[in-house]
């Protein structure tokens, strides 16, 4: 199996057999980080190491939006491996991160950023169709309230 075009694997490029975890770990980061491509017109490429389980830049590491990327992996990472991925519970969390996250977007770009790359998202490679559109739709809600509340302050 060769990497996906987004992720570099050493031992995916030289056909060396790896644990289907890491194959799965590639496989999520990697339509995620196509999805964040697009919304951004970015072209980031990512390293995968199997000794430590981690994605690393290829080549610049200093671009805030890459930082922002690699920074939200290890929860994405953990929500899809949960035994509870599919519990009220578990969606809640991550829906609830995002609100925090949101809470730190005081500029105008911040905003545009997380709503760029929020709106009408939820985590893809993992998620059953009735979990995906309920994230979808509660993070796109969140979205435009905030954006109603900054319109109503201008």
């Amino acid at each position: 199996m060769k990497s996906p075009k987004n992720i570099v694997c050493l031992q995916l490029d030289f056909n060396v057999d790896i644990e289907s975890e890491h194959i799965s770990n590639i496989n999520i980061i990697s339509i995620n980080l196509e999805d964040f491509n697009k919304r951004f017109d970015t072209d980031f490429i990512l390293n995968y190491s199997v000794d430590d389980y981690s994605f690393s830049p290829l080549e610049d590491d200093s671009n805030e939006l890459l930082i922002w990327f690699l920074e939200g992996i290890p929860e994405l990472l953990s929500f899809a491996y949960s035994p509870t991925m599919t519990s009220y519970e578990d969606l809640e969390l991550y829906l609830s991160n995002r609100k925090k996250e949101l809470k730190y977007a005081h500029s105008k770009e911040m905003f545009e950023n997380f709503r760029k790359r929020y709106i009408d998202y939820a985590p893809l490679g993992f998620l059953e169709k009735p979990d995906y559109d309920y994230i979808k739709a509660k993070l796109t809600d969140l979205i435009l309230d905030k954006q109603n509340q900054i319109n109503d302050t201008i």
